[in-house]
Protein backbone atom coordinates (compact mmCIF):
# COMPACT_ATOMS: atom_id res chain seq x y z
CA UNK A 1 0.00 0.00 0.00
CA UNK A 2 2.88 2.46 0.98
CA UNK A 3 3.99 1.43 -2.78
CA UNK A 4 1.00 2.81 -4.42
CA UNK A 5 0.80 5.59 -2.06
CA UNK A 6 3.87 6.87 -3.23
CA UNK A 7 3.19 5.83 -7.13
CA UNK A 8 0.23 7.77 -6.85
CA UNK A 9 2.18 11.13 -5.81
CA UNK A 10 4.37 10.58 -8.13
CA UNK A 11 1.86 10.38 -10.99
CA UNK A 12 -0.02 13.75 -9.48
CA UNK A 13 3.44 15.48 -9.48
CA UNK A 14 3.95 14.46 -12.89
CA UNK A 15 0.66 15.60 -13.84
CA UNK A 16 1.17 18.81 -12.13
CA UNK A 17 4.06 18.99 -14.08
CA UNK A 18 3.05 18.56 -17.40
CA UNK A 19 -0.43 20.89 -16.52
CA UNK A 20 1.90 23.78 -15.61
CA UNK A 21 4.23 23.47 -18.68
CA UNK A 22 1.55 23.42 -20.81
CA UNK A 23 0.18 26.39 -19.23
CA UNK A 24 3.01 28.20 -19.52
CA UNK A 25 3.53 27.14 -23.24
CA UNK A 26 0.47 28.27 -24.18
CA UNK A 27 1.23 31.21 -27.18
CA UNK A 28 0.14 34.45 -25.87
CA UNK A 29 -2.24 35.84 -28.06
CA UNK A 30 -1.20 38.61 -30.26
CA UNK A 31 -1.57 42.29 -29.38
CA UNK A 32 -3.29 43.06 -32.89
CA UNK A 33 -3.64 46.72 -32.02
CA UNK A 34 0.16 47.09 -31.07
CA UNK A 35 1.55 46.37 -33.80
CA UNK A 36 -0.39 47.20 -36.87
CA UNK A 37 1.38 50.06 -38.86
CA UNK A 38 -2.22 52.13 -38.61
CA UNK A 39 -0.32 55.11 -41.06
CA UNK A 40 -0.01 52.09 -43.88
CA UNK A 41 -3.57 50.70 -43.22
CA UNK A 42 -5.23 54.36 -43.69
CA UNK A 43 -2.98 54.77 -46.90
CA UNK A 44 -4.29 51.89 -48.35
CA UNK A 45 -8.11 52.86 -47.63
CA UNK A 46 -7.45 56.27 -49.28
CA UNK A 47 -5.74 54.21 -52.44
CA UNK A 48 -8.98 51.56 -52.11
CA UNK A 49 -11.76 54.58 -52.48
CA UNK A 50 -9.36 56.15 -55.35
CA UNK A 51 -9.37 53.07 -57.25
CA UNK A 52 -13.18 52.83 -56.53
CA UNK A 53 -13.55 56.22 -57.63
CA UNK A 54 -11.55 55.72 -61.05
CA UNK A 55 -14.05 52.85 -62.03
CA UNK A 56 -16.95 55.15 -60.64
CA UNK A 57 -15.25 57.63 -63.37
CA UNK A 58 -14.85 55.83 -66.21
CA UNK A 59 -18.56 54.33 -66.21
CA UNK A 60 -20.11 57.82 -65.97
CA UNK A 61 -17.85 58.87 -68.73
CA UNK A 62 -18.75 55.71 -70.93
CA UNK A 63 -22.11 56.17 -70.22
CA UNK A 64 -22.32 59.88 -70.81
CA UNK A 65 -20.04 58.81 -74.15
CA UNK A 66 -23.28 56.32 -74.92
CA UNK A 67 -25.86 59.42 -74.63
CA UNK A 68 -24.03 61.60 -76.80
CA UNK A 69 -23.09 58.75 -79.74
CA UNK A 70 -27.27 58.58 -80.03
CA UNK A 71 -27.12 62.33 -80.10
CA UNK A 72 -24.71 62.27 -82.98
CA UNK A 73 -26.33 59.40 -84.95
CA UNK A 74 -29.73 61.05 -84.68
CA UNK A 75 -28.24 63.76 -87.07
CA UNK A 76 -28.17 61.40 -89.55
CA UNK A 77 -23.99 61.98 -90.84
CA UNK A 78 -22.81 58.78 -91.15
CA UNK A 79 -19.06 59.73 -91.10
CA UNK A 80 -19.62 61.42 -87.72
CA UNK A 81 -21.33 58.42 -86.09
CA UNK A 82 -19.20 56.31 -87.31
CA UNK A 83 -16.24 58.34 -85.66
CA UNK A 84 -18.33 58.95 -82.40
CA UNK A 85 -18.58 54.87 -81.98
CA UNK A 86 -15.12 54.13 -82.40
CA UNK A 87 -14.19 56.49 -80.17
CA UNK A 88 -16.64 55.34 -77.63
CA UNK A 89 -15.18 51.96 -78.17
CA UNK A 90 -11.63 52.94 -77.59
CA UNK A 91 -12.67 54.34 -74.39
CA UNK A 92 -14.76 51.50 -73.17
CA UNK A 93 -12.09 48.59 -74.54
CA UNK A 94 -8.99 50.85 -74.41
CA UNK A 95 -8.73 53.46 -71.80
CA UNK A 96 -8.17 55.82 -74.55
CA UNK A 97 -9.70 59.48 -73.96
CA UNK A 98 -11.75 61.15 -76.97
CA UNK A 99 -10.15 63.81 -78.52
CA UNK A 100 -13.08 64.85 -80.44
CA UNK A 101 -14.74 68.32 -79.74
CA UNK A 102 -18.22 66.19 -79.42
CA UNK A 103 -16.86 64.83 -76.55
CA UNK A 104 -15.26 67.94 -75.02
CA UNK A 105 -18.08 68.27 -72.17
CA UNK A 106 -17.45 64.78 -71.01
CA UNK A 107 -14.32 64.37 -71.34
CA UNK A 108 -13.91 67.72 -68.97
CA UNK A 109 -16.05 66.44 -66.78
CA UNK A 110 -14.11 63.42 -66.61
CA UNK A 111 -10.92 64.95 -65.80
CA UNK A 112 -12.40 67.24 -63.30
CA UNK A 113 -13.41 64.96 -61.04
CA UNK A 114 -10.61 62.71 -61.68
CA UNK A 115 -8.21 65.79 -61.24
CA UNK A 116 -10.27 66.28 -57.56
CA UNK A 117 -9.77 62.22 -56.47
CA UNK A 118 -5.85 62.47 -57.31
CA UNK A 119 -5.45 65.97 -55.44
CA UNK A 120 -7.34 63.60 -52.31
CA UNK A 121 -5.05 60.48 -52.75
CA UNK A 122 -1.72 62.90 -52.63
CA UNK A 123 -3.43 64.21 -49.70
CA UNK A 124 -3.25 61.12 -48.32
CA UNK A 125 0.46 60.34 -49.45
CA UNK A 126 1.35 63.38 -47.58
CA UNK A 127 -0.20 62.91 -44.63
CA UNK A 128 1.46 59.37 -44.69
CA UNK A 129 4.94 60.74 -45.60
CA UNK A 130 4.46 63.51 -42.26
CA UNK A 131 3.16 61.01 -40.24
CA UNK A 132 6.28 58.44 -40.72
CA UNK A 133 8.26 61.46 -40.50
CA UNK A 134 7.24 62.00 -37.11
CA UNK A 135 7.72 58.41 -35.72
CA UNK A 136 11.21 58.94 -37.04
CA UNK A 137 10.32 55.97 -39.68
CA UNK A 138 12.24 57.77 -42.71
CA UNK A 139 12.66 54.54 -44.69
CA UNK A 140 8.98 54.33 -44.92
CA UNK A 141 8.38 57.92 -45.34
CA UNK A 142 11.16 58.17 -48.03
CA UNK A 143 9.54 55.18 -49.89
CA UNK A 144 5.99 56.53 -49.82
CA UNK A 145 7.59 60.16 -50.90
CA UNK A 146 9.01 58.20 -53.80
CA UNK A 147 5.22 56.14 -54.55
CA UNK A 148 3.63 59.74 -54.40
CA UNK A 149 5.63 61.46 -57.05
CA UNK A 150 5.41 58.45 -59.46
CA UNK A 151 1.60 58.84 -58.97
CA UNK A 152 1.60 62.18 -59.79
CA UNK A 153 3.84 61.83 -62.96
CA UNK A 154 1.21 59.20 -64.10
CA UNK A 155 -1.88 61.01 -63.47
CA UNK A 156 -0.43 64.41 -64.99
CA UNK A 157 0.40 62.25 -68.60
CA UNK A 158 -3.40 60.77 -68.05
CA UNK A 159 -4.81 64.53 -67.10
CA UNK A 160 -2.80 66.19 -70.54
CA UNK A 161 -4.03 63.97 -72.81
CA UNK A 162 -6.57 66.03 -73.98
CA UNK A 163 -6.20 69.02 -76.04
CA UNK A 164 -6.52 71.72 -73.33
CA UNK A 165 -3.42 70.05 -71.50
CA UNK A 166 -4.73 70.03 -68.27
CA UNK A 167 -3.32 70.20 -65.12
CA UNK A 168 -0.94 68.19 -62.47
CA UNK A 169 -3.66 67.58 -59.89
CA UNK A 170 -1.49 68.41 -57.20
CA UNK A 171 -0.16 71.65 -58.63
CA UNK A 172 -2.48 74.58 -58.32
CA UNK A 173 0.19 76.98 -59.81
CA UNK A 174 -0.43 74.64 -63.58
CA UNK A 175 -4.16 75.08 -63.08
CA UNK A 176 -4.07 78.75 -62.92
CA UNK A 177 -1.94 79.09 -65.40
CA UNK A 178 -4.00 77.12 -67.59
CA UNK A 179 -6.68 78.53 -66.71
CA UNK A 180 -5.44 82.13 -67.34
CA UNK A 181 -4.02 81.25 -70.84
CA UNK A 182 -7.77 79.92 -72.30
CA UNK A 183 -10.04 82.33 -70.20
CA UNK A 184 -9.54 84.98 -73.40
CA UNK A 185 -10.47 82.56 -75.69
CA UNK A 186 -13.33 80.93 -74.06
CA UNK A 187 -15.14 83.95 -73.11
CA UNK A 188 -15.12 85.40 -76.67
CA UNK A 189 -15.86 81.46 -77.86
CA UNK A 190 -18.72 81.26 -75.64
CA UNK A 191 -20.46 85.13 -75.89
CA UNK A 192 -20.11 84.56 -79.76
CA UNK A 193 -22.17 80.95 -79.61
CA UNK A 194 -24.76 82.76 -77.08
CA UNK A 195 -25.19 85.83 -78.91
CA UNK A 196 -26.06 83.70 -81.90
CA UNK A 197 -27.69 80.78 -79.86
CA UNK A 198 -30.40 83.40 -78.54
CA UNK A 199 -30.74 84.93 -81.93
CA UNK A 200 -31.86 81.71 -83.00
CA UNK A 201 -34.39 80.80 -79.98
CA UNK A 202 -35.73 84.64 -80.28
CA UNK A 203 -36.24 84.13 -84.38
CA UNK A 204 -37.47 80.52 -83.41
CA UNK A 205 -40.11 81.21 -81.41
CA UNK A 206 -41.21 84.08 -83.51
CA UNK A 207 -41.86 81.83 -86.33
CA UNK A 208 -43.63 79.45 -84.22
CA UNK A 209 -45.48 82.26 -82.66
CA UNK A 210 -46.80 83.60 -86.10
CA UNK A 211 -47.06 80.81 -88.60
CA UNK A 212 -48.89 78.12 -86.52
CA UNK A 213 -52.60 79.45 -85.89
CA UNK A 214 -53.39 76.89 -82.55
CA UNK A 215 -51.91 76.43 -79.75
CA UNK A 216 -51.67 72.53 -80.08
CA UNK A 217 -49.43 73.38 -82.90
CA UNK A 218 -48.12 75.73 -81.26
CA UNK A 219 -47.18 73.29 -78.75
CA UNK A 220 -45.73 71.06 -80.70
CA UNK A 221 -43.61 72.40 -82.56
CA UNK A 222 -42.21 74.24 -79.64
CA UNK A 223 -41.22 71.36 -78.42
CA UNK A 224 -39.84 70.00 -81.69
CA UNK A 225 -37.57 72.96 -81.14
CA UNK A 226 -36.96 72.59 -77.47
CA UNK A 227 -35.74 68.76 -78.17
CA UNK A 228 -33.71 70.04 -81.58
CA UNK A 229 -31.98 73.11 -79.54
CA UNK A 230 -31.56 71.17 -76.62
CA UNK A 231 -29.27 68.59 -78.01
CA UNK A 232 -26.84 71.09 -79.97
CA UNK A 233 -26.44 72.76 -76.51
CA UNK A 234 -25.71 69.17 -75.04
CA UNK A 235 -22.76 69.45 -77.60
CA UNK A 236 -21.00 72.76 -75.65
CA UNK A 237 -19.47 73.26 -72.81
CA UNK A 238 -20.48 76.65 -71.84
CA UNK A 239 -18.59 79.55 -69.29
CA UNK A 240 -19.76 82.64 -67.66
CA UNK A 241 -17.69 85.38 -65.58
CA UNK A 242 -19.36 87.30 -63.44
CA UNK A 243 -17.89 90.68 -62.05
CA UNK A 244 -17.91 90.83 -58.49
CA UNK A 245 -19.24 94.08 -56.96
CA UNK A 246 -19.51 92.58 -52.95
CA UNK A 247 -19.48 89.53 -50.89
CA UNK A 248 -20.84 89.61 -47.30
CA UNK A 249 -21.53 86.67 -44.60
CA UNK A 250 -24.75 85.71 -44.24
CA UNK A 251 -24.41 83.41 -41.35
CA UNK A 252 -21.46 80.51 -40.15
CA UNK A 253 -19.62 79.53 -43.97
CA UNK A 254 -22.96 80.74 -46.00
CA UNK A 255 -21.56 84.52 -48.23
CA UNK A 256 -23.96 85.54 -50.65
CA UNK A 257 -22.10 87.28 -53.18
CA UNK A 258 -23.32 90.12 -55.89
CA UNK A 259 -22.34 89.90 -59.09
CA UNK A 260 -22.74 92.11 -62.25
CA UNK A 261 -24.30 90.87 -65.56
CA UNK A 262 -21.86 88.26 -67.10
CA UNK A 263 -19.44 88.95 -69.26
CA UNK A 264 -21.01 86.25 -72.38
CA UNK A 265 -24.23 87.83 -71.81
CA UNK A 266 -23.65 91.76 -71.89
CA UNK A 267 -25.72 93.26 -75.05
CA UNK A 268 -26.94 90.44 -76.42
CA UNK A 269 -30.79 90.45 -75.79
CA UNK A 270 -33.52 90.86 -73.47
CA UNK A 271 -31.89 88.72 -70.91
CA UNK A 272 -32.37 87.54 -67.20
CA UNK A 273 -29.71 86.74 -65.10
CA UNK A 274 -28.73 85.67 -61.84
CA UNK A 275 -27.18 88.66 -59.77
CA UNK A 276 -27.13 87.19 -56.06
CA UNK A 277 -25.18 83.91 -55.53
CA UNK A 278 -25.61 81.89 -52.15
CA UNK A 279 -22.68 80.19 -51.66
CA UNK A 280 -20.32 77.99 -48.80
CA UNK A 281 -16.81 79.29 -48.18
CA UNK A 282 -14.58 78.99 -45.55
CA UNK A 283 -13.76 82.48 -44.03
CA UNK A 284 -10.41 82.29 -45.17
CA UNK A 285 -10.99 81.80 -48.58
CA UNK A 286 -13.82 84.44 -48.49
CA UNK A 287 -11.55 87.07 -47.42
CA UNK A 288 -9.75 86.24 -50.65
CA UNK A 289 -12.14 87.72 -52.90
CA UNK A 290 -12.72 91.60 -53.62
CA UNK A 291 -14.72 93.56 -55.09
CA UNK A 292 -13.63 92.96 -59.25
CA UNK A 293 -13.14 89.75 -59.04
CA UNK A 294 -14.93 87.42 -61.17
CA UNK A 295 -16.75 84.33 -59.85
CA UNK A 296 -17.10 81.74 -63.04
CA UNK A 297 -19.44 79.37 -63.67
CA UNK A 298 -18.76 76.49 -66.27
CA UNK A 299 -21.15 73.44 -67.58
CA UNK A 300 -22.78 71.56 -70.15
CA UNK A 301 -25.58 73.43 -71.89
CA UNK A 302 -29.64 72.63 -71.21
CA UNK A 303 -32.66 74.44 -72.65
CA UNK A 304 -35.84 73.62 -71.02
CA UNK A 305 -39.33 75.75 -71.23
CA UNK A 306 -40.21 78.01 -67.96
CA UNK A 307 -38.65 80.47 -65.35
CA UNK A 308 -35.15 80.21 -63.80
CA UNK A 309 -34.08 77.83 -61.52
CA UNK A 310 -37.08 75.44 -62.47
CA UNK A 311 -35.17 72.42 -63.90
CA UNK A 312 -35.66 68.84 -63.60
CA UNK A 313 -32.32 67.14 -64.79
CA UNK A 314 -30.23 66.41 -61.60
CA UNK A 315 -27.22 68.98 -60.73
CA UNK A 316 -28.79 71.47 -63.31
CA UNK A 317 -28.82 75.17 -62.71
CA UNK A 318 -30.61 78.16 -64.48
CA UNK A 319 -28.33 80.90 -65.48
CA UNK A 320 -30.09 82.44 -68.17
CA UNK A 321 -33.32 83.37 -69.02
CA UNK A 322 -34.80 84.52 -72.26
CA UNK A 323 -38.42 85.58 -72.29
CA UNK A 324 -40.62 86.84 -75.72
CA UNK A 325 -43.43 88.86 -75.90
CA UNK A 326 -45.37 88.97 -79.41
CA UNK A 327 -49.42 90.07 -80.26
CA UNK A 328 -50.36 86.37 -79.80
CA UNK A 329 -48.50 85.31 -76.00
CA UNK A 330 -45.78 85.41 -74.22
CA UNK A 331 -42.52 82.80 -73.76
CA UNK A 332 -39.72 82.52 -71.37
CA UNK A 333 -37.18 79.89 -72.12
CA UNK A 334 -34.19 79.35 -69.29
CA UNK A 335 -30.99 78.36 -70.35
CA UNK A 336 -29.14 75.91 -67.83
CA UNK A 337 -25.85 74.32 -66.59
CA UNK A 338 -25.67 70.91 -66.20
CA UNK A 339 -22.51 69.41 -64.03
CA UNK A 340 -21.89 72.35 -63.40
CA UNK A 341 -18.72 73.67 -61.65
CA UNK A 342 -17.71 77.12 -59.65
CA UNK A 343 -15.02 78.68 -58.71
CA UNK A 344 -13.85 82.38 -58.46
CA UNK A 345 -10.89 83.98 -60.27
CA UNK A 346 -9.20 86.36 -57.32
CA UNK A 347 -6.48 88.70 -58.09
CA UNK A 348 -3.61 90.41 -55.03
CA UNK A 349 -2.24 93.62 -55.71
CA UNK A 350 -0.31 92.61 -57.95
CA UNK A 351 -2.53 91.29 -60.18
CA UNK A 352 -1.64 87.92 -59.94
CA UNK A 353 -4.66 85.30 -60.35
CA UNK A 354 -5.54 82.94 -57.75
CA UNK A 355 -8.06 80.62 -58.23
CA UNK A 356 -10.62 79.41 -55.57
CA UNK A 357 -12.87 76.75 -55.79
CA UNK A 358 -16.40 76.52 -54.60
CA UNK A 359 -15.78 72.51 -52.90
CA UNK A 360 -19.74 72.94 -51.68
CA UNK A 361 -21.77 73.00 -55.21
CA UNK A 362 -24.55 74.16 -53.82
CA UNK A 363 -25.30 77.61 -55.45
CA UNK A 364 -28.27 79.33 -55.58
CA UNK A 365 -29.56 82.09 -56.77
CA UNK A 366 -31.20 85.15 -54.90
CA UNK A 367 -32.57 87.35 -57.65
CA UNK A 368 -31.91 87.90 -61.04
CA UNK A 369 -31.90 91.02 -63.54
CA UNK A 370 -32.15 92.18 -66.99
CA UNK A 371 -29.69 92.50 -69.14
CA UNK A 372 -30.65 95.10 -71.69
CA UNK A 373 -30.74 94.57 -75.68
CA UNK A 374 -27.77 96.09 -77.46
CA UNK A 375 -28.96 98.55 -80.32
Amino acid sequence: MPIQSRSFGAYSLILTVVVVVFVCFVPARPVAAAETDKIAVALNEAKQKHLASLKSLRDSLLSAMEARVKLIAAEGTLQKAKDAVAERDAWANEGELPKSPAFSPDVQQYLNARRTASTQLVASYREAIANYTKELKLQQATSIEEEKEAFIAKEKVVLEANRDKQADPASSQDATKGIKKEATKNKEASKEYLADFVQKLHESIGEILQTEDTSAKRDKAYRTLLNRLDAELQLKQISLHYPIEDIENDYWDAYSVRCRVPEEIQGIGDIRYINSWNLKLSDNDATKISSGDTLVVSGVGRIAAGYLGQAKQPNTLGVIEVEYDSGRGSVKQSIYLQNYGIRVIAKDSDGKETVIPIKTQNASRKTSSRSSRSN
